[in-house]
């Protein structure tokens, strides 16, 4: 399992994920990592609520300590 990998953001990503945060109401910081797993077709963990109901997202809800 690798740790991470840089991708470079194209127009072309960019558009879309602008077209995903108007539709499914995200963030633009959000769109973007959401579209880049989308068409790496990747898994993405994260602990923000606003991503976890999204397709290629594992999501774990923060504990309060």
């Amino acid at each position: 399992m690798s740790w991470g990998h840089v991708v470079h953001l194209y127009a072309d990503n960019l558009r879309l994920a602008a077209i995903a945060s108007v539709r499914y109401k995200l963030a633009m910081a959000n769109a973007i990592i959401w579209q880049t797993v989308e068409l790496r077709q990747a898994q993405f963990f994260t602990q923000d609520g606003d991503l976890k109901d999204a397709s290629g997202v594992l999501y774990h809800a923060k504990v309060a300590v």
